[in-house]
């Protein structure tokens, strides 16, 4: 897998999916503004993709495979009312979010930021106790010493 690299704007967004081929991904918001995710368990994917449907039938009958497109969006509210549960999350800067297989996410940012991106796949057979460091064990990676000026805050 190869690692992608963010630069986000003021309330730029990202519609509802899920990754590819059923992996997870690790997020890290280097610098700026913090970014709100929105995400549906992997257990509800079946509901939120039935609620995606009943709420927008006209878009599905033309494009059967809408959520592959990366295109749509609807309120998490509109989700949740229709049964799917929801969470939300604010990332800020310094620190990771991991996404879940077949777990729905959307989000948008609150200003300019930097975000990492890495898709990865669980082991087939579960490793020796000891070997995987838990997320929350994980600190950031240092920054550039060379580099002295501080993210300056950002206002929509």
């Amino acid at each position: 897998m190869v690692p992608w690299l963010y630069m986000g704007s003021c309330l730029s967004a990202f519609c509802w999916h899920v990754e590819d081929h059923a992996l997870y991904s690790i997020n890290y918001l280097h610098t700026g503004a913090p970014k709100v995710w929105y995400a549906a368990p992997a257990s509800s994917a079946h509901a939120f993709e039935a609620a995606m449907r009943d709420a927008l039938p006209h878009l599905f009958a033309e494009e059967p495979d809408l959520l592959h497109r990366l295109v749509t969006m609807l309120s998490p509210a509109e989700l949740a009312s229709r049964g799917v549960p929801i969470c939300r999350l604010l990332h800020e800067a310094g620190s990771f979010v991991v996404t879940f297989p077949n777990a729905y996410h959307a989000g948008f940012n609150t200003g300019a930021r930097e975000r990492a991106r890495e898709r990865v796949a669980r082991p087939r057979r579960p490793a020796p106790p000891g070997a995987l460091a838990p997320l929350a064990a994980l600190s950031p990676l240092p920054r550039n010493p060379r580099s002295s000026q501080k993210p300056t805050k950002t206002h929509c």
